[in-house]
């Protein structure tokens, strides 16, 4: 089942109205609309949250029932910092119009995907992480900007097996500095891909440095597609075999797509 909720604004605050699925539709009239995160914890079927403006999770939401995820859908912005989303393995599904903005957060899936969607037909739309923890169980990370993708401050994203995806449109530009990724675990590989078809990290000219991105022992695919990838440092890329990648030399300066499968690193 859907639980639809859609104000102009929605605020996810520790107090807050409880909405009930039969009263609250799409036809609700504009306003800002002030949610308990008590009532998403305990709802027995998926939240959908749609706001013509903005959304924010100002507070921790941990739904306790199986399958249960949250979906929201913002016009401009949807915010989450500082506090934590967790899911009893359904999926989180961000879509906004302009940008999604996450910063010392984290959300944890237990086996859901984890989806975000920044793109508009006219205008920019990026999506930014910054000190955040994803972790999906087993689940896939899918993270999309149409602009741009910007991964930084330590981030750092887990999937048990889940497949890890980042990427942009024709003109976007993907940047990755300090994060994780490690598809490690399940009983099937996990794979990480990047896309960019222009420059990964056009802006500073690099990659981004101390990026470390594994596949663990299974052995998953990792892709790094970009029309330049640039000399970087403290950067490493490695397909199966055990352990992380420390003593791996800096990926070098390359203009074709780089494909790595286990055993091998780059």
């Amino acid at each position: 089942g859907w639980w639809l909720l859609d104000p102009t604004n929605i605020n996810v605050n520790a107090t807050g109205t409880a909405y009930n699925p039969f009263d609250h539709s799409f036809l609700l009239p504009v306003g800002t609309a002030n949610i308990s995160a008590a009532s998403i914890n305990s709802a027995l079927s998926n939240v959908v949250l749609t706001a013509s403006n903005n959304i924010n999770f100002n507070t921790d939401v941990n739904i306790a029932n199986s399958g249960v995820g949250v979906y929201a859908y913002a016009g401009n912005t949807i915010s989450l910092l500082n506090n934590s989303i967790t899911t009893n393995g359904g999926h989180v599904a961000f879509d906004a119009g302009i940008s999604i903005n996450i910063n010392n957060s984290a959300i944890t899936t237990n086996g859901g995907d984890i989806r975000l969607t920044a793109s508009r037909l006219i205008g920019s739309s990026d999506v930014k992480i910054q000190n955040s923890s994803f972790m999906s169980g087993g689940g896939n990370i899918d993270i999309y900007g149409k602009s741009d993708v910007v991964l930084s401050g330590n981030s750092k994203f887990g999937t048990n097996g889940g497949d890890f995806k980042a990427e942009t449109s024709l003109l976007g530009t993907l940047q990755s500095t300090g994060t994780t990724v490690n598809t490690t675990g399940g009983s099937t590989p996990g794979s990480i891909s990047a896309s960019d078809i222009l420059d990964w990290n056009i802006t500073q000219n690099e990659f981004g440095n101390n990026n470390n991105w594994y596949s663990g022992a299974n052995g998953g695919k990792i892709t790094i597609s970009a029309g330049n990838v640039k000399q970087s440092n403290n950067n490493c890329f490695k397909a199966g075999g055990t352990g992380t990648c420390a003593g791996v030399p800096d990926p070098g300066p390359t203009s074709i797509a780089i494909t790595i499968t286990a055993p091998d690193q780059f």
